[in-house]
């Protein structure tokens, strides 16, 4: 599901302006890998 998002941010990343709540969830999901990442370490 991440990897389908990701893909649909790269094909809409010419609306920008469309994308800016979208790219703000993303960044809320990348946040939350790093957490998880950082716990695993």
């Amino acid at each position: 599901m991440e990897k389908l998002s990701w893909k649909f941010v790269m094909k809409r990343k010419r609306t920008r302006l469309r994308a800016s709540g979208f790219k703000r969830r993303l960044i809320r999901i990348r946040t939350r890998e790093k957490r998880s990442i950082k716990q695993e370490r």
